[in-house]
C-alpha cells in the first residue's frame, strides 16, 4: 500500500506534462506526436520528469532524515504555531 502511494505522489508532480501531452494527441493525434518536434520535446521532459520523481521517491522512502534538514525542504511549524 505504502508503495501505492509514493507512485502516487511522484506522478502529481508531471501532471501538467501529462495534460500537454494529452492535448498534443488530441491535436495531432498519435503518429503526428511523435513526429512533431514540441511533442516530442514534451514528451521526453516528461519522462525525465517521471524518472527523476521515481529515484527521489525511492530515496525519501528510504532516507527520510536527508530531505528533512535540507534547505530546500519546506519549514516545518512548531507545535505552539498551529494553535490547536
Amino acid at each position: 500500500m505504502m508503495y501505492l502511494i509514493i507512485k502516487i505522489y511522484d506522478k502529481l508532480a508531471c501532471v501538467p506534462y501529462e495534460r500537454m501531452l494529452v492535448q498534443c494527441a488530441n491535436n495531432y493525434g498519435v503518429v503526428g506526436l511523435l513526429k512533431n518536434q514540441e511533442c516530442n520535446e514534451l514528451f521526453q521532459h516528461f519522462r525525465t520528469c517521471i524518472n527523476t520523481n521515481d529515484i527521489l521517491g525511492k530515496l525519501k522512502a528510504s532516507q527520510p532524515e536527508f530531505f528533512a534538514d535540507n534547505e530546500y525542504s519546506r519549514d516545518k511549524p512548531q507545535f505552539s504555531e498551529l494553535r490547536i
